[in-house]
């Protein structure tokens, strides 16, 4: 079993790896045996194929297990990876999709606090090409006062950033990864399929070069039961 520690404040918590990473010591060194990683997606990453990682790359020390979930509500998906019983993932990393933006956000914050995660931004959504989303969006903001999709995305990705440094959970930052830049937050035009949504091949290339970064960067240990 694998296990990585976070502090809040005034508190010390423990949870198991499988709704996270656990950080080994400053001093200590990635293990040789291959990690189990499952990475629970959202749609705007169905063809990444993590499953074919290290045949299409080379790289055998992580093996990826993917699962789908295309409700928000990640909970019970996650609740099953733990339900498996030992061998224990050694990292479970959840995606969400823009298209459930605008939505809920005190409920959607509720469920990641409680799933504690490894946590990966949400993609953000490229500029609309599509005359029928631009009415809507005009609707929402103008009309009836409600944020636009990309607004809430970027809040939503800003309250994940905080959540990870708070509890020291890794964060998988694709936002970053696939933004134009720090001011301008839509997904880049060449990372887009053509719905505003899903990625076009070239954005999986680089993603797979970050994933891997991520995942090298840290630290893992083992511990006792």
């Amino acid at each position: 079993m694998y296990r990585y520690e976070m502090e809040t404040t005034g508190k010390r918590v423990l949870a198991l790896l499988a709704v996270g990473v656990w950080l080994a010591t400053a001093t200590g060194e990635l293990m040789a045996e291959s990690k189990r990683i499952v990475y629970i997606e959202a749609s705007p990453v169905n063809n990444w194929k993590l499953d074919g990682f290290a045949a299409r790359t080379g790289i055998e020390r992580y093996r990826f297990e993917v699962l789908r979930e295309y409700d928000f509500d990640k909970s019970k998906l996650v609740d099953r990876v733990l339900a498996g019983g030992a061998p224990w993932p050694d990292a479970v990393i959840v995606q969400e999709c823009s298209a459930y933006f605008p939505g809920d956000m005190q409920a959607y914050r509720r469920m990641y606090r409680a799933l504690l995660t490894v946590i990966a931004t949400v993609v953000p959504p490229a500029r609309s090409v599509s005359w029928w989303q631009d009415a809507k969006d005009f609707i929402k903001k103008r009309l009836l006062g409600r944020p636009g999709r990309l607004e809430q995305v970027v809040a939503f990705n800003e309250w994940l950033r905080t959540v990870g440094a708070e509890l020291k959970i890794p964060v998988f930052d694709l936002e970053r990864l696939l933004r134009v830049s720090a001011e301008d937050r839509y997904m880049r035009a060449e990372y887009s399929q053509g719905d505003g949504v899903h990625l076009a091949p070239v954005a999986y290339q680089r993603l797979d070069t970050e994933l891997l970064e991520f995942l090298d960067r840290l630290e893992w240990r083992k511990v006792s039961k």
